[in-house]
């Protein structure tokens, strides 16, 4: 968030606008340009994500060193704002870079195919996905004769407009007709949207949503090993990790076709 501020922010300088960005791209690519001379040629440059909000300063430090160098660049993407891009509005330092990329690896398949379909010439580009990894060691199964009575659903995110928690709250309160004394937990920011507050209250808040705020990665463990089910509806996700952890907690998962969850998601776990 710091490097993001600093490269977007401008000072006023003698009269001149200046954009700091500009003057921190030039300081950390003379800084790597001296670490190779000094310590040799890699065999790899791994660039995870371009980084869209931070000026694509990801993006333009990889593909100059890729290219003065001749090093192979492996593209490693998960950004969901890739899909709000068509090819008529890709960023040029994107495209420069998916130009030098030696090999593209995506979160997801869903996620390769849409950058593909919208830069032609990199149709051909090697491709294979790599998931993100999730923590055997944190998230476990529980039996289900462990598991509290009342029928708990969960979700954790920001909770934002992406997320469409109204969409959830309204289908968990037509649940609630068949399920009364079931349980909707959300985890993440302790502010909902205006229209998830409206769909909440809209008959009078009921006491079976639980706004939890946020947990550490050991209380969300505990509290999916005592659910039975996690949902998400998300307009777009790149890939879905609270859903695989969902699913190492023994969960069904069920999840709105966002451009990554339909990636892994099968008759045998969930639905989408």
């Amino acid at each position: 968030s710091l490097l993001n501020y600093f490269l977007g922010r401008g000072v006023n300088f003698m009269g001149l606008n200046v954009y700091l960005g500009k003057f921190l791209h030039k300081f950390l690519e003379r800084k790597l340009i001296r670490f190779i001379e000094i310590q040799g040629r890699p065999d790899v440059i791994h660039l995870y994500g371009v980084q869209v909000r931070a000026d694509f300063i990801g993006a333009k430090l990889a593909t100059n060193l890729a290219t003065r160098f001749n090093i192979p660049l492996v593209l490693n993407l998960h950004e969901a704002i890739g899909y709000s891009y068509t090819r008529y509005n890709v960023p040029a330092p994107v495209i420069e870079c998916f130009r030098t990329t030696s090999f593209f690896a995506p979160v997801s398949d869903p996620l390769g195919k849409y950058w593909k379909s919208i830069i032609p010439e990199i149709r051909d580009l090697p491709m294979q996905a790599i998931p993100n990894p999730v923590s055997g060691k944190v998230f476990r199964a529980n039996s289900k004769s462990a598991k509290e009575h009342f029928f708990k659903i969960i979700h954790i995110s920001k909770l934002d407009t992406n997320k469409n928690i109204e969409v959830i709250i309204e289908a968990f309160k037509r649940f609630l007709l068949k399920r009364p004394q079931a349980e909707l937990l959300l985890i993440g920011n302790n502010i909902l949207t205006d229209a998830a507050n409206t769909a909440w209250g809209i008959d009078g808040k009921t006491n079976n949503i639980k706004l939890l705020g946020k947990k550490s990665r050991e209380e969300i463990s505990d509290i999916m090993a005592n659910a039975h089910v996690y949902v998400q509806a998300s307009t777009l996700e790149t890939f879905g990790i609270p859903l695989v952890e969902a699913m190492m907690s023994g969960l069904p998962v069920i999840a709105t076709s966002s451009g990554g969850p339909e990636s892994f998601i099968n008759k045998s776990n969930g639905k989408i």
